[in-house]
């Protein structure tokens, strides 16, 4: 299938008609959010996994390498683990290690680990958004851009983005850094997605952040 053909004559349509697609501009206060790299996605062992993830995760590692020194706040995402498995509870040691396995799927990959500095966010539904806090916490921190990352492009990358826009957070999506289990599913909507952000490239992602982030 000829994807960007069909992009264009959907896109072709809208503008011809005098309809929005897409964002023009993004701001100048960014953040990461990076959506379910937990290993229920990225490890094949599991039946939402798929090694197809691997290639985004990598590339998020070189996102993060450069965003961590500039101080860009980073966002994760994961499905919600048992209380019993807060860092600050007290477990039996026995017991422990069984609930860490069965619930290995809802840890961030090793590869991409969060910074003590970075916010966990623990969600119910498909959206970063729907029934947390992360909409709060951005808008503390004075974001008013997130450079979206994770899985899976189809579903909780779209959810994420689309409540982004609609609560006024300017999106550029790191095309490099998100993935789907289904390759047509994750080609169409990439695409389909521009609609409500910026679709780049690394590289113009991390051209990006150097340029609206001073180091120390």
């Amino acid at each position: 299938m000829d994807y960007d053909a069909a992009h264009r004559g959907v896109t072709d349509y809208f503008r011809s008609h005098g309809l929005p697609w897409g964002q023009d501009e993004l701001g100048t206060s960014p953040a990461i959010l990076i959506i379910d790299m937990a290993y229920g996605w990225t490890d094949p062992q599991y039946p939402g996994g798929s090694a197809r993830m691997s290639r985004a995760v990598d590339r998020i590692a070189e996102l993060l390498e450069v965003a961590r020194p500039l101080g860009v706040p980073i966002v994760y995402t994961t499905s919600p683990r048992p209380y019993a498995l807060w860092g600050d509870s007290s477990l039996d040691p026995d017991v422990r290690p069984k609930l860490e396995g069965e619930h290995r799927r809802s840890k961030i990959d090793a590869r991409i680990p969060p910074a003590p500095e970075d916010r966990v966010i623990y969600k119910t539904g498909a959206s970063a958004f729907f029934c947390t806090d992360t909409f709060r916490y951005l808008t503390s921190l004075g974001i008013d851009t997130l450079l979206i990352t994770g899985c899976v492009t189809s579903a909780c990358v779209r959810a994420s983005v689309v409540d982004a826009h609609c609560y006024g957070f300017k999106n550029l999506l790191v095309r490099d850094c998100i993935d789907d289990r289904s390759e047509i599913e994750h080609e169409w909507h990439i695409r389909d997605l521009s609609r409500w952000g910026q679709v780049r490239g690394i590289d113009e992602a991390l051209a990006y952040l150097r340029g609206v982030c001073a180091s120390d």
